[in-house]
């Protein structure tokens, strides 16, 4: 499988992205801890902040780590909050993460 946590995208190219386990680049998570644990279980993801990438996901990840209200910020300024909102897929928030998700459904 090949990843290699330096690039940006970590799945093999014969795999549809729709496959894929999104983990949500919204400029403030512990994405290469995710990483490295999606990695080490074989896993094929890609990190991405982009809605149409997270939309086509069959598997979305929420990391997080600092303040709410920053994370929450820069999931709006990327058009992100919408999206989570309307997800049908299994979706994991990882600590702020999941107070996240919690955030952009209303709860």
């Amino acid at each position: 499988m090949g990843h290699d946590l330096g690039r940006a995208t970590f799945r093999r190219s014969d795999i549809p992205i729709y496959t894929m386990i999104v983990v949500i680049d919204y400029k403030a998570g512990n994405l290469y801890n995710v990483g490295n644990a999606l990695k080490h279980l074989g896993g094929d993801f890609v990190f991405s902040g982009d809605p149409d990438v997270v939309r086509a996901a069959s598997k979305v990840i929420l990391p997080g780590v600092g303040s709410a209200r920053g994370a929450m910020d820069s999931l709006s300024e990327q058009g992100l909050v919408p999206v989570l909102r309307n997800l049908r897929v299994p979706f994991l928030g990882i600590c702020l993460g999941h107070q996240l998700l919690a955030d952009a459904l209303g709860g």
